[in-house]
């Protein structure tokens, strides 16, 4: 069984493309699938592998996939909209960091230990790129990372003096 800690999130599916169930895969980084064998996908809370039959770019962003079992497009459409990951041990070194959109679902903590909370949006629409957590909209360029533990899921980072007071105004 496929667990959440073990998996990175990388995009979702958008729309089939064709008869034959291809899918467009819009990714939230730089994907080479080059030596990604399967996606996995959230379905209904289990995550399930499917195996990857061919592959195409659009664009940086934008792939066209086909995968095993999915030949065609009623079955492709089941597909649509499902939020898509891949192991950690198979993206490529320094991927996942290039990823903020990882980190959602993450307990976010101050040096000292003391919880700020959840992150549960990344707002990546300017160059400001913003943390949601709790009631705090922190932006990520402040936070010095200290440690991140993949396994727990937490992050653990130093704060400019009085940001929290600011950002939770």
């Amino acid at each position: 069984m496929i667990h959440q800690s073990e998996l990175v999130l990388v995009g979702s599916v958008g729309k089939t493309h064709g008869l034959a169930g291809e899918v467009n895969i819009n990714f939230d980084l730089d994907m080479d699938l080059e030596d990604v064998p399967y996606l996995v996908f959230d379905m209904d809370g289990i995550f399930v592998p499917f195996f990857i039959e061919t592959y195409r770019y659009r664009n940086d962003t934008l792939a066209l996939v086909s995968f095993d079992g999915i030949d065609n497009e009623t079955d492709a459409r089941t597909l649509y909209g499902k939020t898509v990951y891949v192991k950690r041990g198979l993206l490529p070194d320094g991927a996942e960091e290039e990823s903020l959109l990882a980190f959602i679902g993450y307990r976010l903590t101050d040096s000292c230990g003391h919880e700020i909370g959840t992150i549960d949006a990344v707002d990546d629409t300017t160059d400001n790129i913003l943390f949601s957590a709790g009631d705090h909209l922190l932006p990520a360029a402040a936070l010095e990372i200290v440690e991140i533990n993949h396994e727990s899921k937490t992050i653990m980072a130093e704060l400019p003096d009085g940001l929290l007071d600011l950002a939770a105004e």
